[in-house]
């Protein structure tokens, strides 16, 4: 049995809109993404967390699952 993990972190520091001609840190700054993977005989799970401000729930929710799902279908594809 072979098992592997994998753990990343990002903090949110300050987001740009418009090409960064408008900077909204004060609606980005402070959320987190977290990513922990683990592989054990064969299988990998993601596992992903975020905490991000409440304006940008919203957003999460709607592009998260249609970005996790492109990322799945790659690594599938790699194999």
């Amino acid at each position: 049995m072979q098992l592997k993990k994998e753990f990343v972190l990002f903090r949110h520091s300050t987001d740009t809109k418009e090409s960064g001609q408008q900077e909204r840190e004060k609606e980005w700054a402070g959320g987190t993404e977290s990513y922990f993977l683990a592989e054990k005989n064969g299988v990998t799970k993601l596992i992903v967390k975020t905490d991000v401000p409440q304006e940008q729930e919203e957003t999460f929710s709607i592009r998260f699952p249609r970005a996790l799902g492109r990322i799945k279908a790659l690594a599938e594809k790699m194999q």
